[in-house]
């Protein structure tokens, strides 16, 4: 129990001892400051720990200034060894921001910002639980406002805007080119370390019968050095000097602790020629045609009727030689035409001394013309049909000298095919009858 206790009032006396090593101050790196001077005040929390945690409990106020929150650091922090006055001190940056008191006549005031801080051990959860939080209120450095001095009397024909710092122009003579009545840009910037928001408008000293149609300005951090950019839009109604000074305002330098014309660099105006007019070949559409027709007639062309009779002639000539072939195909097709050429055959037959082929080719022939004369012909006949049947079924189609000559070829047709015949036709019955067999009637 004695034991317990007295390790008790170890930890209780390191957690003293821990606790009144932290401090919590809020540095600005001046002493004095003059009203409009930029500040940058930083809050630094100083401690033996290696590892700390920090929540904001309050946010600073700074009343009676303008201020600008740059940064700010919540939750675990690691603490560095930095060089101080006072030897090597392990601290880190909480937060910091830019201020600077206002000129106007009234009451300034700093409330400080408020923290708990807790140790950090990264090896052991349970030690980080067990430690309870610290909270500390920044305490500040003896900060003394100073108000700004008059202005003497070399400079009381320019005008002071509020600026405090150090400023100056990097520009080299301005140009601008302008028109008569048509707007012309005007650009002027201001380089340096101060208040460049009480810098909002320029004195600046323009020609006569110069009206400004707009302005606007834009900041530009580079570092520790800022740049305002100032866009003034011009309208001259008379022609401008060929160039005039812009003038100059004035500052005050906090590092001099005096007043200073700022002088703005030469303009020089340089007048643009008007663009001559470009013609344009103006279009016009034609009236639209209410109505359509041709502006020529084509009838009245030799040219068009020769070449209708030309495509009528080239038409006619196609139609008939198709004509022709077709006629040619069925006059070659024919029964009269296949009978002639089996009639041909007979004949060369005749002539070589085969009479049973011809008689098989004429009987044949007259076979084929007996049905075209009668339709009471069975369609089938005995291969070799008697003189009787033929002529009894065709008698109608026939006259009597037709008769008489199909008598003499079935005589011939007979004796042909009976042993020791020598009967045959004469030539004036062979014409006849080839007349008989080839005829189209």
């Amino acid at each position: 129990m004695i034991r317990l206790k007295f390790i008790l009032l170890i930890l209780g006396a390191s957690l003293i001892a821990q606790a009144s090593q932290r401090q919590f101050y809020m540095d600005c790196g001046a002493r004095e400051a003059f009203a409009g001077q930029k500040i940058l005040c930083q809050f630094i929390l100083v401690s033996d720990e290696d590892f700390v945690d920090v929540e904001v409990v309050k946010f600073p106020e700074f009343r009676g200034f303008w201020s600008e929150n740059t940064s700010m650091r919540q939750g675990p922090m690691g603490l560095a060894p930095i060089p101080t006055p006072k030897g090597i001190q392990k601290q880190v940056l909480v937060g910091s921001y830019i201020i600077s008191k206002m000129l106007e006549k009234e009451t300034s005031e700093i409330i400080p910002m408020k923290i708990t801080v807790k140790s950090r051990s990264f090896s052991s959860s349970a030690n980080n639980a067990n430690t309870p939080p610290e909270i500390l209120i920044s305490n500040s450095l003896p900060l003394r406002l100073t108000p700004l001095p008059p202005i003497p009397k070399a400079h009381h024909s320019l005008i002071f805007p509020g600026a405090v710092g150090q400023f100056n122009s990097s520009q080299t003579p301005i140009t601008v080119n302008y028109r008569l009545e048509e707007p012309s840009q005007l650009r002027v910037t201001i380089e340096g370390r101060g208040n460049f928001a009480e810098i909002n408008r320029l004195p600046l000293n323009f020609p006569k019968d110069t009206e400004i149609v707009s302005s606007r300005s834009f900041l530009q951090n580079m570092g520790d050095v800022t740049s305002k950019t100032f866009e003034i839009s011009l309208l001259f109604k008379t022609p401008p000097p060929p160039s005039q000074d812009l003038g100059e305002f004035l500052f005050f330098n906090p590092i001099t602790k005096s007043y200073q014309a700022f002088k703005f660099a030469t303009v020089r105006f340089v007048e643009t020629p008007n663009l001559e007019p470009q013609i344009q070949q103006r279009f016009e559409l034609p009236e639209p045609e209410m109505s359509w027709s041709l502006s020529f007639h084509s009838h009245n062309l030799f040219f068009f009727w020769l070449t209708q009779a030309g495509l009528l002639s080239l038409l006619g000539f196609l139609v008939l030689q198709k004509q022709l072939k077709l006629k040619q195909l069925e006059k070659l097709n024919s029964p009269s035409a296949l009978r002639l050429q089996k009639w041909a055959e007979a004949k060369k037959a005749q002539e070589q001394g085969n009479s049973e082929k011809f008689i098989q080719i004429a009987t044949s022939l007259f076979t084929e013309l007996l049905k075209e004369k009668s339709q009471s012909l069975p369609i089938r006949v005995v291969q070799y049909p008697t003189k009787w049947k033929l002529l009894k079924s065709s008698a109608a189609g026939f006259n009597s000298e037709q008769l008489k000559r199909l008598e003499r070829l079935f005589e011939a047709y007979d004796h042909s095919f009976s042993p020791n015949s020598s009967s045959s036709l004469s030539p004036m019955s062979l014409q006849h009858l080839e007349s008989d067999l080839t005829s189209q009637k």
